[in-house]
């Protein structure tokens, strides 16, 4: 009997919501509200797409970049393309180095961006409406 293929899936294994090798995982945490974690980059930038324009829409949009553990230049403009069309704001863990390059890439022209700190303590960065 020949071995079986260990590429095939398994009719019953689960299907996890997860990007290329399994580097981003992205959670529906609610209406207008999308949960992301691990690597955004060129290869699971069109993930990040997808969920951005199905929780988008609404009157708002919240992005948690909190579990994000490398924001490329790709996954940087899909949020400010999101973010023109749609009010969001973004939140970030406070010395990360996704809240680094967020800051470095001024995010904030188009988004609010919602900093943890530290538990139950977030400080904004209000979008600059004046700039749009």
């Amino acid at each position: 009997m020949p071995d079986p293929d260990p590429t095939a899936e398994s009719a019953s294994a689960p299907r996890a919501r997860a990007g290329k090798a399994e580097r981003l995982t992205v959670t529906d945490a609610g209406p207008g509200e999308v949960v992301l974690r691990g690597e955004i980059d060129l290869a699971t930038a069109p993930q990040v797409h997808a969920a951005l324009e199905a929780a988008g829409g609404g009157p708002a949009l919240m992005v948690d970049l909190t579990g994000v553990t490398y924001l490329g230049s790709a996954g940087v403009a899909e949020l400010f393309e999101h973010a023109e069309t749609n009010r969001m704001t973004v939140r970030v863990r406070g010395g990360s180095p996704t809240a680094k390059v967020v800051a470095i890439c001024a995010l904030e022209i188009v988004a609010t961006v919602e900093i943890l700190d530290g538990p139950g303590n977030p400080s904004q960065i209000p979008a600059r409406t004046d700039l749009r």
